[in-house]
């Protein structure tokens, strides 16, 4: 992947995507291992470190954001995953984020507005809460899912996908009107 993308200057490299079962150490060894295979092709682009526990910094398996910022992964322009689905990952999940900003470098690859299994009550309450969190510890991250499955995840009605008009608010699940209010809402984060 990494030879084949080379060349391009928007591609960031995810490894390890949701880890589970597996040790801090087992994540960090691997990592230390793929990541000089990527630079061998692509010195420059940014990648993206899993973390314990479905990315969770440890958090869903028992564990807590201080065994990555006490062992980091050696390597330069990194970023480390963070994952979470708002209606179930809340208070102590947040609280990790907050105290892990601070001292390592977190991407948010994948959050969902409702529950962990991708479907339940879109939670708007908690959603905002955790979009107003990474906005001003200006943490990037990516929602789950831009797709018309039945999940209440999704953003899309479903057979959207299928069909000709893609526009406005008409196509959207609440998850998706929220989502696209989100992104046509100017940020206010400094530009220098």
């Amino acid at each position: 992947m990494s030879a084949r993308h080379a060349s391009k200057n928007n591609v960031i490299y995810e490894i390890a995507n949701e880890p589970n079962g597996v040790s801090w150490a087992s994540i960090k060894s691997y990592a230390e291992q793929v990541i000089p295979v990527i630079r061998g092709n692509d010195p420059d682009a940014p990648v993206i470190v899993g973390t314990r526990g479905w990315s969770s910094l440890g958090i869903s398996e028992g564990g807590n954001e201080t065994e990555v910022i006490n062992n980091p992964v050696n390597a330069q322009n990194i970023m480390y995953a963070f994952h979470f689905y708002a209606a179930s990952h809340q208070g102590p999940y947040r609280d990790a984020v907050s105290r892990a900003a601070s001292r390592i470098p977190l991407f948010v690859t994948e959050f969902g507005t409702v529950d962990y299994t991708g479907s339940g009550p879109f939670d708007q309450a908690s959603s905002t809460t955790w979009l107003n969190l990474l906005d001003s510890l200006k943490i990037s991250y990516a929602n789950w899912t831009f797709s018309d499955h039945t999940e209440s995840s999704a953003a899309l009605l479903p057979g959207t996908c299928s069909g000709s008009n893609y526009s406005g608010n008409g196509v959207l699940k609440p998850s998706g009107q929220f989502m696209r209010s989100r992104i046509m809402t100017a940020d206010n984060f400094p530009t220098s």
